[in-house]
C-alpha cells in the first residue's frame, strides 16, 4: 500500500467513536492524495493466545488539511477506498484456507487489493472530510487492519 501512496506527508486528524488504536498517515501531491488508516492492536496480533481475544471493529472520521497542497479552496474529487482485514485483500486468510483444501483454491477470498468505494466527494476550504461510511452507504468500520483512501482530481 505504501507503494501506492506519492508526495509529501501531510497533517491529518482521526477521530475514533471509541477508545482505540486508530491512526492514520497522509501524503499528498499536486493532483492526488492518499490516506492510509490503520487499526493496530498489538496485544491482538502479537499475544492473542488461543484467539481468545476478538478485534472490535470501529467507524472513524478524518479530516485532511490543505490537501493537494493548497490552501482555502473547493473543489470536487474522487475517492477509491481499499481495505485490507479479516475478511477483504487478506493474504493469511487466503493461504489458511488454500491449505485448508488441500490447495483447493476455489471459494477462498481474493486475497489482492480490493476496491470496496469509488464515490465523489467535496474539498471545502482546502479540507477534506473522510468517514468510515459515506452518506447513504452502509457503515464499513475498519478492524484489525488498514484501509487504503486514494483522492485525485475530478
Amino acid at each position: 500500500m505504501y507503494s501506492l501512496m506519492s508526495g509529501l506527508r501531510n497533517q491529518v486528524t482521526v477521530t475514533p467513536t471509541v477508545s482505540s488504536h486508530l491512526n492514520a498517515f497522509v501524503t499528498s501531491d499536486e493532483s492526488s492524495t492518499s490516506v492510509m488508516v490503520y487499526n493496530f492492536d498489538p496485544y491482538l496480533v502479537f499475544n492473542n493466545d488461543a484467539n481468545t481475544r476478538t478485534d472490535t471493529q470501529e467507524n472513524f472520521s478524518i479530516v485532511i488539511s490543505n490537501i493537494f497542497k493548497t490552501v482555502g479552496y473547493n473543489i470536487s474529487v474522487r475517492v477509491k477506498r481499499y481495505q485490507v482485514d479479516a475478511t477483504t485483500s487478506n493474504l493469511k486468510i487466503f493461504i489458511d484456507y488454500t491449505n485448508a483444501h488441500s490447495g483447493n483454491t476455489s471459494g477462498a477470498p481474493d486475497p489482492s487489493l480490493q476496491l470496496i468505494e469509488d464515490y465523489t466527494a467535496t474539498v471545502v476550504n482546502g479540507e477534506l472530510h473522510l468517514e468510515s461510511s459515506t452518506a447513504g452507504s452502509s457503515a464499513k468500520p475498519l478492524g484489525l487492519g488498514v484501509a487504503l483512501y486514494r483522492i485525485t482530481l475530478n
